[in-house]
């Protein structure tokens, strides 16, 4: 025997209902992220303005020193503008390769300098 009267027996019907439309929602539910495209956007230009910023080229102007460690050489660029020692860096070639018009002008005056045995 069903004691159920007419109301909760409506009721109960109504509540299965929506419970089906709740899970047709469910499966039909597409996840955005939680930031829009142009809060993307933004992040991204800020990434790249960063990397940009890394990759800054500063200018040689004069090579100090040069060095050997094993099979590596390195040489101690004074950069322009840079005018405390501190500054001063040691460079592999592989780093200098848009100013090679200064390691070999300080190839060139090293070598004379040799020459004359005053090295």
């Amino acid at each position: 025997m069903n004691f159920e009267d007419e109301e909760s027996k409506k009721q109960r019907v109504k509540n299965n209902k929506r419970l089906r439309e709740i899970t047709k929602l469910k499966s039909t539910l597409i996840i955005k992220p939680i930031y829009s495209t142009t809060e993307r956007s933004k992040r991204l230009s800020n990434r790249r303005l960063i990397i940009k910023k890394i990759e800054e080229e500063f200018e040689v102007e004069k090579i100090l020193e040069k060095r050997k460690i094993g099979k590596k050489i390195e040489y101690l660029v004074k950069w322009k503008g840079y005018d405390n020692i501190s500054d001063n860096t040691w460079e592999s070639i592989q780093n200098l390769k848009n100013a090679m018009e200064s390691v070999d002008e300080f190839e060139i005056i090293n070598e004379f300098i040799s020459s004359l045995g005053c090295i």
